[in-house]
């Protein structure tokens, strides 16, 4: 999952490039809704669940991956 816990705070890293996000969140339902609102998409890849950031995202629908 890519919503990891660092201490007390949770990041936002991305399962394909391992970019983090630049912020952390207090609670695991914020870091969600910030992912949801900044454009990360979560998909189904070989029966796991991974959430990507918006670049690697965008590159997907392109053709980049």
């Amino acid at each position: 999952m890519s919503i990891n816990r660092n201490g007390k705070v949770f990041l936002l890293i991305c399962d394909c490039c391992g970019e983090i996000d630049e912020d952390d969140y207090d609670d695991f339902d914020d870091a969600v809704k910030a992912k949801k609102e900044n454009g990360w998409t979560s998909r189904c890849v070989n029966g796991s669940w991974e959430d990507w950031c918006p670049d690697c995202t965008q590159e997907e629908i392109t053709g980049w991956y």
